[in-house]
């Protein structure tokens, strides 16, 4: 018996955004919607998609020493998935919780590490999380982050999303689309209300001067 052939379809770019003009009823031109614009949003929604789903995750540990409370984290992620620590005896993770900086002068003092604090690093070198209270042992905590997609640039380039989950990203930039077209049809429907009072104004003032004769300004 033959082996069963599984064909993958990878999604670039370029097709999406195809089929995302399709859903925009605007599927060979772009009087309203520019290539660029759709790219952005193709874009978007691919971070939006992977950080609700949790679809892109980088783990990485980081050995402390006592006294340090304090672990770089990468530039290029979208969310912080969890932070722990294994213990031995008895074999077990330990997962800190975050917690604002109001509350970190609340917590009781521990041997171990059970929260963290995400704090910016200064400039654009990135972010820090903040161990508290400070480990008083040698450890190695662990960070998953939610990664960001890898940016989409020409029409060749892949959508970095699971191909199961190309269609959320087709819904999540189809509705940022959506989004434009209410702001606009919203800005057009204020003017044309705005024109009316004027109009009704004016026509005010046109009966009152047919009643009353011509207002003299003094």
């Amino acid at each position: 018996m033959a082996a069963e052939t599984v064909n993958f379809v990878y999604y670039t770019l370029g097709k999406v955004r195809q089929i995302l003009r399709y859903r925009l009823n605007e599927p060979e031109s772009a009087e309203f919607w520019s290539d660029p614009e759709l790219d952005e949003y193709i874009n978007l929604a691919a971070i939006n998609v992977n950080r609700e789903l949790r679809l892109k995750t980088i783990s990485t540990d980081s050995a402390v020493t006592p006294g340090s409370f304090s672990i770089k984290l990468a530039t290029c992620y979208v969310d912080i998935d969890a932070v722990y620590y294994q213990l031995t005896s008895p074999v077990r993770l330990v997962a800190l919780r975050p917690i604002s900086a109001g509350d970190i002068g609340r917590l009781p003092s521990h041997v171990r590490p059970s929260h963290y604090n995400l704090r910016r690093t200064g400039g654009t070198t990135g972010f820090s999380l903040m161990l508290i209270p400070a480990p008083q042992t040698t450890m190695t905590i662990t960070v998953d982050v939610v990664a960001l997609p890898i940016y989409a640039a020409g029409d060749t380039d892949y959508i970095d999303v699971p191909d199961a989950y190309i269609i959320n990203v087709i819904n999540e930039a189809e509705a940022i689309a959506q989004r434009k077209q209410d702001d606009i049809q919203k800005a057009e429907a204020l003017r044309k209300e705005k024109e009316m009072e004027t109009a009704e104004v004016q026509a005010g003032e046109a009966r009152k001067a047919t009643v009353y004769g011509p207002l003299k300004r003094k």
